[in-house]
């Protein structure tokens, strides 16, 4: 995904089928229906299979957050405002400490 406007469209096509798929359960489901999704596995019932669904999501929205702040930070250092701030933290200590020295009034400095 390249473009805000692509990942909004994504969301909402998630959330449409998260939706659906609450269609089509039946009125009066069997819970006691249960089948083995994989080798090993515990049967599973269509409330935990669901349930596995909305974790799966949730794993997806933590994806999200993650790409969300990377742009987010990237934005910021193509800024002017970014760029001063990178450049004023990369100072080595000394030589930050050395402006502060030159900034200080003569009164403060030992």
């Amino acid at each position: 995904m390249t473009t805000l406007a692509h990942c909004r469209a994504r969301l909402e096509e998630s959330r449409h089928l998260c939706v659906a798929s609450l269609g089509m359960w039946p009125d009066r489901p069997d819970l006691a229906n249960t089948y083995v999704p994989w080798e090993g596995a515990a049967p599973m019932g269509a409330i935990a299979r669901y349930l596995l669904g909305l974790r799966h999501e949730a794993t997806h929205l933590e994806q999200l957050r993650d790409v969300t702040d990377q742009a987010r930070a990237d934005r910021r250092r193509k800024t002017l405002w970014g760029r001063w701030r990178s450049r004023s933290r990369r100072r080595p200590d000394s030589e930050a400490d050395s402006q502060q020295d030159r900034l200080a009034p003569q009164s403060s400095r030992t």
